[in-house]
């Protein structure tokens, strides 16, 4: 971007400023104050911004894994650390390089999926200013415009280079990879319990469904890459033993959620493999929820009839899969899917705000169908469901403008899939596209987009379909992107 090339001032000011600060540091370090040597990590990141924001980009993927999120800690401050605090920066400086520059890509402004982008933040804004809590909701609307904003259009920005996809993908593994053997080692010490279980993953992660539902958003990027054919026999052992690992992580992690969204993945592939055409797909959504209404109450009660809670190894977790009779954590699921429908009722158009579900649902519980792990309080836990959350919270429109965006992600990704010449890169698109259906079928059990952990691979994903689709396609067979 220009804007950042002119933030890079003449040649020997760096040296002056580096030998000034060389001065500044020894006097302080004299006086015995070392905190200022902090100063340096600072100047290194800025430096970063100015001539190399692929890289800081890129790094920053690596860095979300390992990101450590201060209200975990007691402290009254929801900022993950140090990942937030660099987008948020990386936010100023897109805008102050759109607004000195005055133009970006129109193959990018006014793609479909931009375009359902831009409808999801207006509605966003719009409920933002109705909002019961217009504070949290504000906050909540800042967040998610430095996940956003930095991810998707710098990211197409620096995805007209397929290399830099790949590197961003693969930053995130590896950071990744430091989290999953610190759980695994965490949990060998609990002996592999299941309790432990959901917890072993602190503080990189809150508890075992984020972590489930980012490992099966990479398994398919993983499981993919070993079918190209450009990539070297050795690289494809090293990617064997990551899937391997992934796979142990995903099975340990007992989230029966992302277990289900890897077999969801698995059914979107063969339905891609095969070529079936959507209106058949169609045919049988109906056909399965026409059986399902009018079997309806034999279907009920089969599920009451399942006891099995998710306690004990891998058989009982699978069974508790349907259990809606026993299982607290199901029950509670169903609670606060119902609470986040009654809300909606009683504000359809605009909902009650953005982030404001956690503090308001509380009295749109049915004592009747509360459990164990319900709270009065209204201050814990959310709508366990991206649809339902922001059904509640933005309204109607709010849904829609949601799932347009999964639409086009799908529409998208599966027409690269038809016009990308490049084996390789078309591999690595549909890879993407099957990585994002697993967080597509999980967000109907839990939701994460709130949080850099998913945000920043999930808007990193869209970010290299939307940039296949306008710069990839004339890429020859023979050309290689390593």
């Amino acid at each position: 971007m220009d804007f950042f090339a002119k933030l890079s001032v003449k040649n020997w000011l760096i040296p002056v400023l580096g030998l000034a600060f060389i001065i500044v540091n020894t006097v302080f370090i004299l006086s015995e104050f070392y905190w200022f040597g902090l100063v340096s990590a600072a100047l290194l990141v800025g430096l970063a911004y100015i001539y190399t924001p692929d890289k800081l980009l890129i790094f920053i993927s690596f860095l979300t894994p390992l990101a450590i999120n201060l209200s975990d800690f007691d402290m009254q401050i929801g900022l993950s650390i140090p990942t937030e605090p660099l987008l948020a920066i990386f936010v100023v400086l897109i805008i102050a390089d759109f607004l000195y520059n005055n133009k970006f890509d129109s193959r990018v402004l006014l793609h479909p999926l931009s375009i359902a982008i831009y409808f999801y933040f207006v509605w966003m804004i719009i409920t933002v200013i109705t909002s019961e809590m217009p504070v949290i909701s504000l906050k909540w609307l800042a967040a998610r415009i430095w996940f956003f904003v930095p991810i998707y259009f710098f990211g197409t920005h620096i995805f007209r280079n397929p290399k830099n996809i790949w590197y961003f993908v693969n930053a995130y593994v590896a950071g990744f990879v430091v989290v999953i053997v610190y759980t695994l080692i965490h949990h060998a010490t609990n002996n592999f319990t299941s309790e432990s279980g959901h917890w072993v993953m602190t503080p990189f992660f809150n508890d075992h469904t984020s972590y489930g539902a980012l490992l099966a958003l990479f398994i398919p990027y993983l499981t993919g890459a070993l079918f190209i054919k450009e990539i070297k026999s050795n690289l494809k052992l090293l990617l064997f033993a990551l899937l391997g690992l992934f796979l142990l992580a995903i099975v340990l992690s007992i989230s029966r959620a992302a277990w289900a969204s890897v077999l969801f993945a698995l059914g979107l592939w063969v339905l891609i493999y095969f070529k079936i055409k959507f209106k058949w797909i169609l045919s049988g959504v109906v056909v399965l929820l026409f059986f399902f209404l009018a079997n309806q109450a034999q279907i009920i009660m089969r599920l009451e009839k399942n006891k099995q809670d998710a306690k004990g190894g891998l058989k009982e977790h699978v069974e508790s899969v349907s259990n809606v009779a026993t299982d607290a954590s199901n029950l509670e699921r169903i609670n606060r899917w119902k609470s986040a429908v009654r809300m909606f009722k009683e504000r359809p158009i605009t909902g009650w705000g953005p982030g404001t579900y956690q503090f308001i649902y509380a009295p749109y519980q049915r004592s009747f169908e509360k459990t164990v792990i319900s709270v009065n309080t209204g201050t814990q836990g959310t709508a366990h469901s991206e649809y339902l959350l922001i059904l509640s919270e933005q309204g109607l429109p709010g849904l829609i403008s949601l799932v347009l965006i999964f639409g086009f992600i799908i529409s998208v990704a599966v027409r690269n899939h038809h016009l990308l010449k490049n084996q390789k890169l078309r591999m690595l698109n549909l890879t993407l596209l099957l990585g994002l259906s697993t967080y597509l079928a999980h967000a109907v059990f839990n939701n994460f987009l709130d949080t850099d952990k998913a945000a920043i691979p999930f808007w990193g994903f869209v970010a290299a379909i939307t940039s296949l689709s306008v710069y990839a396609r004339e890429i020859p067979e023979s050309k290689k992107q390593n």
